[in-house]
């Protein structure tokens, strides 16, 4: 089961802690099935996986396993599959300036075991492992899905990284607690300039200075009874 998320601007991404070059195109953090009903005996995640930046990036992917189901087993594939035991990419991947990569699949087989298995999926630069871009899947099977998942401590939260004034490709990070969250752009007119549901519990939301006016801005995330603001300015 695929779930798409928003797209503002331009892409989300999960909340890599330093992710400056990678993004992702719908990432997937849920995949739900049941063990009468797969087909192909196994689940399976994947995005696209963007180059942000303005030159040639090579990218390994690294895959690493939170907690597991006793008896299940799962691989991943990133330009050639790779079989269970490896958990780093041999080979890197190279994108071109604002291209994605599709060659990204998460594969889980649950061999008959029921349950809640969480993996996660980093994608780094090859020879620079602080700039990277994440995301954690939970493969649910005859389970209570919600046991995978890790709670936000019923907080929202909000910030927005990197110098200002912004120019150029911009991420706010966050996190919420309600399922009809929003996310909202307000120019120094009070004037609403964007507007979008967030359906992810957490990620990334990248907006392109260079497409907005010089000035001063308000960034918005309404979470329920929560509201965060932050002041932004915009400078290209």
């Amino acid at each position: 089961m695929k779930t798409k998320l928003f797209v503002l601007a331009l892409v989300v991404s999960s909340f890599g802690a330093s992710a400056q070059s990678v993004g992702f195109d719908y990432p997937m953090s849920l995949v739900e099935g049941t063990l009468s009903n797969l087909p192909t005996g196994e689940l399976e995640a994947d995005w696209g996986v963007i180059n942000l930046s303005a030159s040639p990036i090579a990218l390994k992917a690294r895959r690493q396993i939170i907690n597991e189901v006793s008896g299940s087993s799962n691989y991943f594939c990133w330009g050639v599959c790779y079989d269970a035991a490896t958990t780093v990419s041999i080979l890197a991947q190279t994108i071109a300036p604002g291209d994605t990569n599709h060659t990204f699949y998460a594969h889980y087989l649950p061999e008959g075991n029921a349950g809640v298995t969480t993996i996660n999926y980093r994608f780094y630069v090859d020879g620079m492992t602080s700039d990277y871009a994440e995301q954690a899947v939970v493969f649910c099977v005859d389970a209570d899905c919600t046991a995978g998942i890790a709670e936000n401590a019923n907080n929202a939260s909000l910030k927005v990284l990197g110098v200002q004034p912004s120019h150029g490709l911009v991420s706010m990070q966050y996190a919420v607690t309600s399922r009809n969250a929003s996310f909202e752009l307000w120019n120094n007119q009070g004037q609403l300039v964007k507007r979008v549901g967030i359906k992810n519990n957490n990620g990334q939301i990248f907006l392109n200075a260079d497409e907005l006016a010089n000035g001063a801005y308000v960034i918005r995330l309404l979470d329920g009874d929560q509201t965060i603001s932050k002041h932004w300015m915009v400078q290209h």
